[in-house]
């Protein structure tokens, strides 16, 4: 299986270029991404509901030109890295639980205690017998 950077045809630097911010006002998610060849200029990748797809700002030469530029994968690589980490902690959370209920369910099993009746009948049952051809 490839990688997400093989996949996406992305660099580890294009991947860690975007940020991610929730929107309070339009309580949406959004990603900063910064550009590769300026350095003061940032692009907003927000999730378009419309069409269901990310769209990225107005501003970048690639979406202009009607291409899907670096920063929206970027951002869809954050948003699938991001999902996949949520399924992680849910899975560790749900072997955690039933780990956590596992060894309250053996700490719940009393004690095997063998009483001193039983353990002379065992070692009585257990003594060394004489050796006879004759019986």
């Amino acid at each position: 299986m490839k990688s997400l950077n093989e996949q996406y045809h992305l660099t580890d630097e294009q991947i860690d270029a975007a940020t991610w911010f929730i929107d309070l006002a339009s309580r949406s998610v959004l990603y900063i991404v910064k550009s590769a060849t300026q350095v003061d200029l940032e692009y907003k990748v927000t999730w378009n509901r419309n069409f269901s797809r990310f769209a990225c700002d107005p501003r970048c030469r690639a979406n202009q030109n009607g291409m899907c530029c670096w920063h929206i994968r970027s951002a869809f690589v954050n948003e699938l890295m991001y999902r996949q980490a949520k399924r992680d902690e849910a899975e560790a959370a749900a072997r955690e639980a039933s780990e956590k209920a596992e060894y309250e369910r053996l700490m719940m099993v009393p004690p095997t205690r063998v009483s001193e009746k039983d353990i002379k009948a065992a070692q009585k049952r257990n003594q060394p017998q004489g050796f006879s051809l004759l019986r």
